[in-house]
């Protein structure tokens, strides 16, 4: 509020102008913006008809998050972090030949706080659980159609 004009001399009169504690928001202005676990743009239709919840875990460089196989068990693992999901439909599913690529995304920010990590010190693992079969199965994203996660 300091640094702005003299506003009587511009011909405007204010009977009370905003404190610093009344600007807040501009506090927010210093954060840090979120860090992001991304599987960039990719088709529905490259997966085939596939139905995924992608489950996301971040343990430092070299430490295998020893996720397991039990999707019942990952949200108690120390190093999980978060979850996603998309919904694939098989050929002939005019929607999706027209929908435009998409990005998935999961906040990885408060993990990385957590275990007093940064983005570059880290290796990302993501477990999917395929929807789309009668029985869940568990698959690494590396067995499935879906792009490499990036941070």
């Amino acid at each position: 509020i300091e640094h702005t004009f003299d506003t009587k001399k511009l011909g405007y009169l204010y009977e009370t102008l905003p404190t610093r504690q009344g600007v807040k928001h501009l506090e927010h202005h210093h954060e840090q913006p979120p860090i992001m676990a991304h599987l960039p743009r990719f088709k529905i239709t490259s997966l085939e008809g596939k139905c995924y919840e992608i489950h996301v875990f971040v343990s430092p460089k070299g430490v295998n998050p020893q996720a397991g196989m039990n999707p019942d068990q990952w949200p108690m693992n120390q190093f999980y972090a978060g979850m996603t999901g998309v919904f694939g439909r098989g050929p002939g599913c005019a929607t999706c030949e027209r929908r435009k690529p998409v990005d998935l995304t999961v906040d990885i920010t408060d993990n990385l706080k957590k275990l007093g990590l940064s983005r570059w010190d880290v290796d990302l693992t993501m477990m999917c659980l395929d929807i789309s079969t009668p029985n869940y199965v568990v698959l690494p994203i590396e067995q499935t159609k879906l792009p490499r996660p990036q941070i």
